[in-house]
This record gives C-alpha cells, sequence and structure tokens, in this order.
C-alpha cells in the first residue's frame, strides 16, 4: 500500500464469468450453512468437495485483488505516524526476524515493568470507528455484520485499504503482513498433517465459517443498495477477505468503549505498535487508561539491549495459538489436549447419565482438556469420565467430586483405566512418527504451514506422553517384592 488501489475491478468480468461466479458462490453459501454432520470422514470430505469449489471462485477473481501491502520500506513513515499522533515508544525499535517476521527489540536495558509503549485511541482501528465510516449504515442494518464485530472490523480493514493513502490508517496497514500463517492459508496436504487431532475440526469449522461469510458478503454487496458506494464493491474477493479476517484475528484486542457503541460495552481494535510484539511465556503488563484513554504496555521481564522484546498473549493452549494467531509456542505451560468424548444413545444409563451431566454442568458429549503439567486432569475431564465409565445408577444418585488424579474407589480406577486407553489409542492414532515431524519442522522446503502443523503434532504428542507417564508409570523392572 501507499497508493490507492487502482486494481481492475469485477466488473470487467465476462457475462459467463460472473454468472459462473454467482452460481458457484451460492452453492458454497448453501453447503457451507447446512450443519455439519459431526463424523470427521464425512467432514472431511465435504471441505474437500468445498474447498474445490473455491480454487474455481480464487481462480475467476485471480486478477482482482488489490494489491496487497509491501512492508519494507515503510517503517519510518508509521513510526512518524504514530508519534504525530500521540503515540509514545520508549527503548524499543522495530527488528526483522527474517523470514519476514518482525518484532519489537530493545535499544536499552529495560528493567521489568517499563512502560515501553502507549497508544492512544485515536491510532486503533476499533469496530466504533467502522460505524462512524461509510460502512456505518450497512453495519447497523446487516444482521450478520451487528453480531460479528470481528467480521466488522475484517471489512473495515478492507474499506480502508481500498482508500489508499486517502485512508487515516494508510502508514499502518502498509507495515501488515500480505500474507498469514492462520489456518485459512494451509494447503489442503497442511491440513492432512493434522488429521487424528481434534484442532483439525476447528480448523475445518473456521474455513467453513469463512467460506460461508465470503459468499454471503459477495451478495451483499452485489444486492444491497447500501454497498452500491464502497469502494472495495468490485474487488472483493476470498482472498482479499482471507487477508483481512486473518489480520484481525491475529491482532485484535478487546478496549473499553467509551460509550455505548451499537451495545458493546467493550469493543474490538486493531492496535498500532501494540500488535508489532510478539509472544513469549510470562504475565500480562498490558493496561488500559481511561482517563488518558490510552493503552499502555509495560516491560513483564527485564531485557538486554538487542533483546525480542516480547509480551504475553494470554493462557491459550497451542491449539489456540494455531487456529487464531497463527503459530505454535513450544514449551507453553498452559497448553492442552483436546479429547473428545461422549454417552452413547445405546448406553442402558443414557438418562442416569444425561441426568449426571446435567446436575454438574457437563455436555452429554464434547470435548475435555487433558492439560500439561504435574495436574493433567482437570475437573470436568475428570468428572465426565467418572459418569462416563458408571456400571449401574450410583446410590444416592450422585457421584464423587474427587477427582481421579488422586482418588483410589473404584468409580476413579475404571476412569483411569478409560483415560489410558484413550491415550493409547490417541498416541496410535499419529499418521507420521516423531523423526517425521521433526524433519518436516527443520526442512527449508516445508511450507508455512506445514511447519506449524507438524510443531502442533510434536507439541500435541508431547503433552499426552507425559500425562500417560506421569499417571500410569510403567513399573520399575527387576523391583523386588
Amino acid at each position: 500500500m501507499g497508493r490507492q488501489n487502482k486494481k481492475k475491478g469485477l466488473k470487467q468480468l465476462s457475462i459467463d464469468d460472473r454468472l459462473t461466479l454467482q452460481c458457484v458462490l451460492d452453492e458454497i453459501l448453501e453447503r457451507c450453512t447446512k450443519l455439519p454432520s459431526g463424523i470427521p470422514k464425512e467432514e472431511w470430505q465435504d471441505f474437500l468437495e468445498v474447498n474445490s469449489l473455491l480454487v474455481k471462485v480464487r481462480e475467476i477473481e485471480k486478477d482482482f485483488t488489490p494489491d496487497l501491502p509491501e512492508r519494507a520500506g515503510k517503517w519510518d513513515a508509521f513510526f512518524n505516524w504514530c508519534t504525530k499522533n500521540g503515540a509514545t515508544v520508549k527503548h524499543v525499535e522495530v527488528k526483522d526476524l527474517g523470514n519476514g517476521e518482525y518484532g519489537m527489540a530493545a535499544t536499552e536495558l529495560i528493567e521489568e515493568g517499563d512502560e515501553i509503549l502507549q497508544v492512544p485511541r485515536k491510532l486503533m482501528m476499533s469496530a466504533q470507528a467502522a460505524y462512524s465510516s461509510r460502512l456505518g449504515q450497512l453495519l447497523r442494518e446487516d444482521p450478520v455484520l451487528k453480531s460479528m464485530p470481528n467480521v466488522t472490523l475484517a471489512l473495515f480493514l478492507i474499506l480502508e485499504l481500498s482508500c489508499g493513502e486517502t485512508s487515516f490508517w494508510c502508514p499502518y496497514i502498509s507495515i501488515l503482513p500480505d500474507s498469514f500463517n492462520t489456518v485459512l492459508y494451509f494447503s489442503v496436504s497442511d491440513l492432512e498433517l493434522l488429521r487424528g487431532s481434534v484442532v483439525l475440526d476447528d480448523a475445518l469449522k473456521l474455513h467453513r465459517s469463512i467460506f460461508r461469510q465470503y459468499a454471503y458478503f459477495h451478495r451483499v454487496l452485489r444486492t444491497h443498495p447500501l454497498a452500491k458506494g464502497l469502494p472495495f464493491k468490485d474487488c472483493f474477493t476470498y482472498d482479499l477477505y482471507r487477508w483481512a479476517v486473518s489480520a484481525v484475528m491475529t491482532r485484535q484486542n478487546a478496549i473499553p468503549s467509551p460509550g455505548e457503541c451499537a451495545g458493546f460495552s467493550s469493543v474490538l481494535a486493531l492496535v498500532p505498535l501494540w500488535d508489532m510484539c510478539n509472544h513469549s511465556g510470562g504475565k500480562l503488563c498490558t493496561d488500559y487508561d481511561p482517563e488518558k484513554d490510552e493503552l499502555k504496555c509495560l516491560a513483564m521481564r527485564d531485557f538486554q539491549i538487542g533483546d525480542e522484546v516480547t509480551i504475553f498473549y494470554g493462557r491459550r493452549t497451542n491449539s489456540e495459538f494455531l487456529i487464531h494467531n497463527g503459530f505454535v509456542y513450544p514449551g507453553n505451560e498452559h497448553d492442552a489436549v483436546d479429547i473428545k468424548l461422549g454417552i452413547s444413545k445405546s448406553d442402558p444409563l443414557f438418562s442416569v447419565k444425561s441426568e449426571l451431566c446435567g446436575k454438574h454442568d457437563l455436555p452429554q458429549s464434547g470435548v475435555f482438556c487433558l492439560r500439561s503439567g504435574s495436574r493433567p486432569i482437570t475437573e470436568d475431564l475428570s468428572t465426565f469420565l467418572r459418569i462416563l465409565v458408571l456400571k449401574e445408577e450410583p446410590s444416592g444418585g450422585n457421584i464423587s467430586e474427587e477427582n481421579i488424579q488422586n482418588a483410589s474407589d473404584e468409580n476413579a480406577q475404571a476412569a483411569l483405566a478409560f483415560l489410558r486407553d484413550r491415550i493409547e489409542l490417541l498416541l496410535r492414532a499419529f499418521p507420521l512418527s516423531e523423526q517425521d515431524y521433526q524433519s518436516i519442522v527443520t526442512s527449508t522446503r516445508s511450507t508455512p504451514g506445514s511447519r506449524n502443523a507438524a510443531l502442533y503434532r510434536l507439541e500435541e504428542r508431547k503433552t499426552l506422553v507425559a500425562a500417560q507417564r506421569l499417571l500410569f508409570p510403567l513399573p520399575v523392572s527387576g523391583a523386588s517384592a
């Protein structure tokens, strides 16, 4: 970015291509609006079929996506824009980390608690600002946009990108990446590396959602009277929408609303400068000063000159980082493996177990966490396993609430045995060996998607093996009685 986008628009498509595009998008919208089957093989096949339709869409649209940002050489203008509009930057500067990645680096010694960034609301691209833009009236009328502030923010980003240098946020948009490592950029072969993991369900769910949203908004921009004057109406492509959604997913932050903004007490925003800080383990050191109406970022630990200055994004698992942030954090102390469990409707005790689940605010089937560390069995997982393995209605109509990790009662032992077998099944279900995943991670020929997927599987396996060794240690060979 740095000039106004003047690529030819979709209006210049032939009539046949336009009709084909509309028909294919209508089919995508219809297929992605239906509830998924819940059967992994069927959902994977459905994804492949819809993705093949999307390939047709992208082929038709390939010459119409506006120029996306080129970051090189834009940093000085960006920092000048930030400071000119009230931001304060202390002790840090942008650092090229290689492979198109950037971060913040210390220019002098930084001590824990030192203030490094102050970013006023004026600089933030927020859903509130979107309501004051040319999108405002459409945002107030469209039912999807009214209920999804993250989508609102993505369309606002597209609007400002299409305005080129006339946009107030041009210097900020100019330093955004032109692509991301979110699962939306994964190829089919990248996604196949996730097969056997619950995270693939999350990835496919996100793809379905973005396919559906794109097809829906393409129709809105084509038919809604309020969309007629929008500058991106004729250059709205899937690649553009994927880029904007990924920018928002990887950078959004909730800030306090200065007043009632479309009924929300907080508002989603993209925060320049602050979103240049990458993640590492630590503690939350970002706050919002309501009096000065600005975001403040403090150093979470000491940093030496030249060190990359990182912040803590919060207690997130690697599956959350992979899906929403586009990276995997090795050694994540807050990591967990999701396990799908459910009570069969053919179970003779189905009604009893369902009632017990209701008493404990648990679903009859769902996803439960096996955490890393010394306490892998969460309370929800423990309670559900106790219910799942019941052979008869419990006396008194309830079960023990003691975590099965510490318990010795018969019900707890049966629950642990079930968990042991499930962990073994999950480990056997990995399609590749640990060495194969390591090779993908270290190979210079690997795509960012395959590298992230392989790294995720390594971390997932590590969590499962650690839990297995902690909960079910092998007997010491040769031990005397």
